[in-house]
């Protein structure tokens, strides 16, 4: 049995990380999935509901990865490397961060759809903080302020390495990658 309501919400998430999500209307779903505008009302009477949907969706995904990443390693160095390994499947399937470009229309979003977004990035700050406390209590990364503050900084510049890889290639995507962890790395006493 076909799920409906599972490839709407397919079709609508490759949209939104792939264009935006004002960009996209019930129409481009329709034509996508060659089913009538209806069926995707009956499932979504609003595209508000549906951008809610995708958000709830996007932190399900993101708290699964993030609890993937912390069964496979305890090591705050391997679970970053694999919180960064999400950029380069971005960059691969031509998407965007669905919190990137969430926060890039903030502005332009209802309400309900700006709250998914900001547990989304909430969920991702407390996670990333949580890695930098624990690698500077190992003494393996070292960084100025607190590690929230530094989390932010992480995410601000993971954000713009993928967008920068999208128009620029992958190369520049690692380059700041490859930065942004010289910059966290313990360096040996001299």
């Amino acid at each position: 049995m076909i799920d409906r309501k599972k490839q709407i919400l397919d079709a609508a998430e490759d949209l939104l990380q792939t264009r935006s999500f004002s960009s996209f209307s019930y129409q481009d779903l329709s034509d996508r999935l060659g089913i009538r505008k209806a069926s995707i009302h009956h499932h979504f009477a609003t595209k508000q509901a549906l951008g809610v949907a995708l958000t709830k969706r996007f932190l399900e995904n993101r708290k699964a990865r993030l609890a993937h990443i912390e069964q496979e390693s305890g090591d705050p160095w391997n679970r970053l490397d694999a919180y960064f390994q999400y950029g380069d499947e971005m960059l691969e399937k031509g998407r965007i961060c669905p919190t990137g470009i969430l926060q890039a229309e903030f502005n332009v979003l209802p309400e309900p759809i700006r709250a998914g977004e900001r547990q989304l990035f909430s969920t991702n700050i407390a996670w990333l903080s949580d890695v930098l406390a624990d690698g500077r209590v190992k003494n393996v990364m070292s960084f100025s302020g607190t590690p929230l503050d530094q989390a932010g900084l992480i995410i601000a510049a993971f954000q713009g390495a993928i967008q920068n890889g999208r128009s620029s290639g992958k190369a520049q995507y690692h380059a700041v990658i490859r930065q942004l962890k010289d910059s966290i790395t313990v360096k040996p006493a001299l």
